[in-house]
């Protein structure tokens, strides 16, 4: 299913894509060709950097990006938020109010999604 790293061909373009519509460069080459850059960095990324991750941590990965790519904003939310309130734990500070940054963040990161989504819908 996966060649090498975590992520499929479709995957790696839905990141990439995203990421284009959100970075802007002010150098014109670089903004012509920044899909192509995302591209090659993603996929560097996933099978160099990705690949030795440990296997919970793919687990825990591939149901966000699936999500997205589906579309399903709200299942991302609740992937990353489930994913950072298990991982990250914040000195000093109650669970309830590190929840509560963590979902502010995770909804930041809905947002865009949801805004490229919507851009982008008669293109997927």
């Amino acid at each position: 299913m996966y060649e090498r790293g975590i992520f499929t061909k479709k995957h790696e373009g839905f990141i990439a894509d995203l990421l284009a519509d959100k970075i802007h460069f002010k150098n014109a080459i670089l903004e012509k060709f920044k899909k192509r850059i995302f591209r090659f960095a993603i996929r560097m990324i996933d099978n160099f950097g990705f690949d030795r991750l440990k296997e919970a941590w793919k687990q825990e990965l591939l149901p966000i990006v699936d999500a997205a790519v589906d579309g399903n904003v709200e299942k991302v939310r609740l992937y990353v938020n489930d994913l950072l309130n298990k991982k990250i734990d914040l000195p000093n500070m109650d669970e309830g109010r590190e929840l509560e940054l963590i979902d502010h963040q995770t909804k930041t990161f809905a947002i865009a999604i949801e805004n490229y989504l919507l851009k982008n819908k008669s293109q997927l």
